[in-house]
């Protein structure tokens, strides 16, 4: 072997030693000062340990809200825990019971934080997550919570050793199947929920109680928008539209206070977007590129459009959308003037070096997504997504 490869050999592999100790360092670094952020976090008095370091062993039976003996206690046990295709549960309370003391599995979070740090480090984010489902408790047929592990940690995806105990748990465990289903309107969202909790062996994840508190006063929604409306020019690097966002919340309140029509709103923002100002050869409508090769852009352009989402009751909506149409919102502001934009033109050249006169160029901005008229849509029922699981009989 020439001497110049032995030489190269030994200088790669003295490199990746140092880069390795350098890795090692790095994560236990890393590691150390997150441990003793949550230390702080959730332990400022530095009176005890509030939470510790390493790998954790999660009594998952004796999550605060779940009671593992009490009639209608369930639980999901999922492929993550038991190396099963497919999720199974449990819903006898005196096996819950019985296993309460001893059945965990072990998470850290220690360990996902050093790795997702070093894969942001080496351009690597994990693409799936981090984190995998366990288990999911269920009391009276209601999901109270889902229970998650670092996938590294998982008794299925981590460290042969990883310990954990499912108390005999699996033994008695029943097949299951995930359904869904979507019911349009509250009334039948309620009645189907009913049937579900009614019938044996149908866990539900999710109800009615997901809507926002207004959908058990109102029948439904609609949504209104107003014309689009930029913003001031000079103030293009900060502006976010919180004044007009905040006059159209106030005649929204003006109309419900003028009208007397009970809604709410729900959902209210200002859909807000900055569109460049590119210069354009006046003459050809072509865009002017810098020395290096790029579109020369001279600010940009600011543009909202103020929206909202309005509970109302089914016999009061064609009211509330009258009142909508008729009342007297802001004109929207116009984009500058041309003029405005003209005057910018002789110190644009100047700042790029352009040939010609100042006529020669324009400002264009292409606005997309533009509304001309005050819009509200049509009232609508909510739907309601249910997804539950169903014992295999």
């Amino acid at each position: 072997m020439p001497v110049w490869l032995k030489v190269a050999l030994i200088t790669l592999g003295t490199l990746a030693v140092l880069m390795a100790l350098a890795i090692y360092i790095f994560a236990r670094m890393i590691g150390g000062i997150f441990d003793g952020f949550v230390e702080g976090f959730t332990n400022p008095t530095g009176s005890a340990p509030a939470a510790e370091t390493g790998p954790q062993e999660v009594r998952f039976l004796q999550t605060e809200g779940f009671d593992p003996t009490a009639p209608g206690a369930a639980i999901i046990l999922h492929p993550a825990f038991t190396g099963l295709a497919n999720p199974v549960a449990v819903t006898d309370p005196a096996l819950l019971a019985e296993a309460a003391d001893t059945a965990f599995f072990t998470d850290n979070r220690s360990a996902e934080t050093r790795m997702v740090l070093l894969s942001i480090l080496f351009l690597s984010p994990p693409g799936n997550g981090t984190r995998s489902a366990m288990v999911s408790l269920f009391q009276d047929g209601r999901e109270v919570g889902t229970l998650t592990c670092f996938t590294g940690q998982c008794p299925r995806g981590g460290p042969p050793t990883a310990p954990y105990d499912l108390a005999g748990l699996e033994a008695s465990a029943q097949p299951v199947t995930l359904e869904d289903e979507t019911v349009m309107g509250l009334p039948a969202a309620r009645a189907f929920q009913a049937e579900l909790l009614e019938q044996p062996g149908t866990l539900l994840t999710n109800d009615v109680q997901d809507l926002p508190e207004a959908a058990t006063r109102f029948d439904g929604y609609m949504r209104v928008r107003l014309p689009s409306t930029f913003g001031p020019w000079e103030e293009f690097s900060s502006y976010r539209g919180d004044a007009e966002q905040a006059a159209f919340e106030t005649g929204l309140r003006q109309i419900g206070q003028g009208t007397e029509i009970p809604f709410e709103i729900t959902y209210s923002f200002s859909r807000t977007s900055w569109t460049q100002y590119v210069i354009h050869d006046a003459a050809t409508e072509r865009a002017v590129v810098d020395a290096n090769g790029y579109e020369i852009v001279d600010g940009w352009l600011p543009h909202i459009i103020p929206q909202a989402d309005l509970w109302v009751a089914a016999e009061d909506a064609d009211a509330l959308r009258a009142a909508l149409l008729a009342y007297d919102w802001a004109d929207p502001r116009d984009p500058p003037a041309d003029d405005v934009l003209a005057a910018r033109i002789p110190q644009v050249m100047a700042a790029h070096d352009l040939p010609g006169a100042a006529e020669d160029y324009m400002h264009r901005a292409t606005v997309f997504d533009m509304e001309d008229d005050v819009i509200v849509g049509p009232f609508r029922e909510p739907e309601v997504y249910f997804s539950y699981y169903r014992l295999v009989e």
